[in-house]
């Protein structure tokens, strides 16, 4: 599996395009600030969300930062755009088909790990 914290903008394009990374799947987490991410439930599922996706070769976990809290709780923010993807809470996961949205798990469905092994075999 592929776990991937920084992607670069390229890597992005291809979601969608015609040499898509192995089943997609978006996470959605806070920002690092002072060493930390300042989202507590980010926090707590960070070891859990890495050790599920680095045990299946067959799924790609790309990181996205959210910003800092003062600009996740800009109710503008990009990625809570209900054209884009219209996140409501962090963490999210959201699996992507063919570049579209299929699914997604939300702070506590993301904290239990039978439902995310169960949302990663889909």
């Amino acid at each position: 599996m592929t776990f991937i914290e920084n992607p670069l903008p390229s890597l992005l394009t291809t979601i969608g395009g015609l040499a898509p990374p192995p089943r997609p799947y978006l996470i959605f987490y806070a920002d690092i600030v002072d060493g930390k991410m300042w989202c507590g439930y980010c926090r707590d599922v960070e070891e859990l969300v890495k050790a599920q996706f680095t045990a299946d070769d067959s799924v790609t976990g790309i990181v996205l930062r959210v910003g800092d809290k003062a600009t996740w709780k800009n109710p503008k923010h990009e990625y809570r755009d209900p054209h884009g993807y219209g996140l409501t809470a962090i963490p999210t996961i959201v699996r992507l088909e063919e570049g579209k949205e299929v699914a997604r798990l939300v702070e506590d469905d993301v904290k239990n790990e039978s439902k995310l092994a169960e949302f990663l075999k889909e």
